[in-house]
């Protein structure tokens, strides 16, 4: 593609396509890290590592104070960061195989005495987060300098979120929900195997206001509900992205002609 064929509309640069999706690879790579450690890391800590419920509690829960100063830190340093590879790629490039090291020793259990396997539990996961800060907050201000035109910044923004899906499992069938992107549709599929194929089913929530990318389906009390993310007013307030939760009949999705997955 000529630089010609890569000017928007108001002399913006235009993003291939391919370019968005290899940017959006790398959320998708990392929320392999950050979904595995939102589900399984407690029970990890109890079941297989063997340390006491309370301890693995407050390891979760200094990992989040500790990220309160992290995050900016991350912010700021990779801000300031001049190259000739520009100043968020060495951070993304650079943390890329500690992180992966990290998350495989996060996993380890060794045959320590309870206090040595909390201290290594809390030790791997706060630097486990904290890589992941200083992988991820350079990534996600990367795609605000691939163009300076602001709906090319979005089409990065759309491919990127694609990725955020949910897959759970109920009467006996996998249902995996997803975001189509710039339509704001929620959309699911399902099978009767994990491993597919998935066939589609429809929308299970239409256009929001803003973005509806970011979702979850739990199960509370015999009761399913759609937690998502839209721009409404919340509290006589405008967040970009305000927490919304809705009851789910997943029997009442509209059906489509459509086919598998």
């Amino acid at each position: 593609m000529g630089f010609a064929d890569r000017l928007c509309y108001d002399g913006g640069m235009k993003v291939p396509f391919c370019e968005k999706v290899g940017y959006a690879l790398g959320d998708g790579a990392a929320n392999l890290v950050f979904q595995l450690m939102m589900m399984f890391q407690l029970m990890f800590y109890t079941d297989v590592l063997g340390i006491g419920a309370g301890a693995a509690g407050l390891i979760l829960l200094g990992a989040r104070v500790f990220d309160a100063f992290v995050d900016p830190l991350a912010g700021i340093l990779s801000d300031r960061t001049q190259t000739k590879w520009g100043k968020y790629r060495p951070w993304v490039v650079g943390t890329a195989i500690p992180f992966a090291l990290v998350f495989a020793l996060s996993y380890l259990s060794p045959d320590w005495s309870e206090r040595a396997k909390t201290a290594w539990a809390a030790g791997t996961y706060a630097l486990l987060m904290a890589l992941y800060s200083f992988n991820n907050t350079p990534y996600s201000s990367l795609g605000g300098v691939m163009t300076d035109e602001g709906r090319e910044r979005t089409a990065v923004a759309t491919v990127r979120f694609f990725e955020a899906s949910w897959l759970h499992f109920k009467d006996g069938r996998y249902h995996f929900t997803y975001s189509t992107g710039d339509t704001h549709l929620i959309c699911e599929a399902v099978s009767d195997t994990l491993e597919g194929p998935y066939v589609y089913r429809g929308p299970i929530l239409e256009p929001q206001v803003g973005w509806t990318t970011h979702q979850c389906v739990t199960e509370i009390d015999g009761k399913w509900y759609l937690f998502h993310h839209d721009s409404v007013p919340s509290g006589g307030r405008t967040w970009l992205r305000s927490l919304k939760v809705k009851p789910l009949s997943l029997a009442g999705v509209r059906n489509r002609q459509g086919g598998t997955i």
